[in-house]
């Protein structure tokens, strides 16, 4: 049977000053919330609370769990609001980010602070051991239908800037590419490129070179081929525009030998 009552506790600062009081929270098992805040500190910890609880780690330090009241489950976010107003009041520097009654997931971040954050991890390379540690739950699963289509449909006309292409086409002309190093003569990849650069799909319904009918989600999807491998373009509602971007991708690969579509008439 579940319990009907929960609890509201505090962070404290550490010995001797106990008696400071930090932050005012609502938990039904306190003790496994409080290993919760300090594991969430170090891990990736981006709050006052976190940053609060890392300064007292670096010090070789934890924050005190206090107790402060037992009460039914019914009504408890007045409690809460209650203990952080009177607090506030009497001069203790909270790190609660808001006034309370907010559950575990709490405040909802403003578009001005996501920016700011965003703009503080730029350019941050994660370590090895973090990219491991992010990938390997995901290993193995299966993307759900529901997923891919909710994917294919937010990138849907959405076209590639000149700095994502650059990266791409570098990635292509790398040493991850079988072709790496492979120089053909001038006259050779004069006459294969239009051949090979937008081979049709046999599933294909599309007048166009490069672009096929998704038939499951309705779309246009562009693709080229450049030294062996397929370049994805994007997916299109109009099989126009998919022309016109493989139009564009093919002209900044092959230059003046690209072999483009005509979309007049």
């Amino acid at each position: 049977m579940k319990s009907e009552t929960t609890f509201i506790y505090a962070l404290c600062e550490p010995y001797p000053n106990q008696h400071k009081i930090r932050y005012v929270g609502k938990a039904d098992d306190p003790y496994r919330r409080y290993e919760q805040h300090c594991s969430e500190a170090i891990k990736c910890g981006i709050t006052h609370k976190d940053r609060w609880i890392q300064n007292l780690q670096a010090n070789g330090k934890e924050p005190q769990l206090e107790i402060l009241e037992e009460i039914p489950k019914v009504g408890w976010q007045a409690v809460e609001q209650e203990y952080i107003r009177v607090f506030k009041a009497i001069g203790f520097q909270l790190v609660n980010l808001t006034d309370g009654g907010d559950g575990v997931c709490g405040y909802v971040f403003t578009s001005e602070a996501r920016m700011k954050m965003s703009v503080s991890q730029t350019g941050k390379k994660q370590s090895p051991e973090l990219i491991e540690k992010r990938i390997a739950p995901l290993r193995g699963k299966k993307i759900s239908p529901e997923r891919c289509a909710k994917l294919l449909a937010a990138n849907i006309g959405k076209e590639k800037t000149p700095e994502t292409r650059a990266k791409i086409r570098a990635a292509q002309l790398g040493p991850k590419n079988h072709n790496f190093g492979k120089e053909k003569p001038l006259d050779v990849r004069t006459k294969t490129s239009n051949a090979n650069q937008g081979v049709k799909q046999k599933s294909s319904a599309s007048r166009f070179v490069g672009i096929a009918l998704e038939k499951r989600y309705k779309t246009w999807r562009a693709r080229i081929r450049y030294l062996g491998t397929v370049r994805e373009l994007g997916c299109f509602r109009n099989e126009r525009d998919a022309a016109r971007a493989y139009n564009s991708a093919a002209l900044e690969i092959y230059g003046p030998n690209a072999k483009l579509n005509v979309l007049t008439g």
